[in-house]
């Protein structure tokens, strides 16, 4: 539970990557290693959670939804047997 803390603290920056790099589809596997230090697949893994939450002060609904979009299509991306957001269970 720890670990989960530590990283969550980085979620402004992870949805600011984000939405810059939704019209292209996602940051590439670079620039996700480059400013996070992650695998593409923990990075996606990682901002699925955080956008399972509520849309933060300045994003509206429409702009959430696409970030998790692009998410999920990354994920699949990476493990097509991973279903998406709103097929996994609660």
């Amino acid at each position: 539970m720890h670990e989960r803390f530590e990283w969550y603290q980085h979620r402004d920056a992870m949805i600011a990557f984000a939405v810059r790099w939704a019209p292209f589809g996602g940051g590439t596997v670079e620039d996700i290693w480059t400013e996070f230090g992650l695998p593409e697949r923990v990075y996606f893994l990682r901002m699925r959670q955080v956008l399972s939450g509520p849309t933060p002060p300045g994003l509206d609904d429409v702009s959430w939804e696409r970030l998790r979009r692009v998410c999920d299509e990354r994920i699949h991306l990476t493990d097509p047997d991973t279903p998406p957001t709103d097929q996994l269970p609660a």
